[in-house]
């Protein structure tokens, strides 16, 4: 299954909640985030949130490349704040590579501190655009354990998930 089919998955029932909130708060900004796989499913859903007229902010870890560079063109010109976060050399950034026509949204931060260190704002580097030379895709190593660490232990906060999908 890939990333637009896990969102339709799950589409018609986040969308109904976020828009249920939205009507009960609309001074609110939604904030869309997601780590790996929830990352590439929040970008999707962020777009479309955006395209429907919700403001919707976006923050991601670790995610993979969700669509071609139209996608990601469209996605990254939206109103609304977005943060695509990486870690040094993790793994699934790279994915899916770009010589099968995959893009990511803008702009890239891109932490360089090590695994299990504080990070501070002068472990964070910037990349803006679509061709640029640096950041996560720019490293010659990969790793899985830099994909589990995003400012702490990324999985620490989780706890049961109680969504029905179809």
């Amino acid at each position: 299954m890939g990333f637009w089919d896990s969102w339709l998955e799950a589409r018609d029932g986040i969308l109904s909640a976020i828009k249920d909130a939205s009507d009960s708060y609309p001074d609110y900004e939604n904030v869309i985030v997601g780590h790996s796989l929830g990352g590439a499913i929040a970008t999707i859903a962020a777009g479309q949130l955006r395209t429907e007229g919700y403001p919707a902010g976006l923050f991601t870890f670790g995610s993979p490349r969700v669509g071609n560079p139209t996608t990601a063109e469209y996605i990254s010109a939206q109103d609304g704040e977005q943060y695509r976060v990486t870690h040094t050399d993790d793994l699934v950034p790279k994915l899916p590579p770009t010589w099968l026509g995959y893009e990511h949204v803008s702009p890239e931060y891109w932490i360089t501190s090590d695994t299990n260190v504080t990070v501070t704002t002068s472990d964070i580097e910037v990349f803006t655009g679509f061709n640029y030379t640096g950041g996560n895709a720019d490293t010659s190593t990969s790793s899985t354990e830099a994909h589990s660490w995003y400012f702490n232990h990324i999985s620490a906060c989780a706890g049961d998930i109680d969504f029905e999908f179809k």
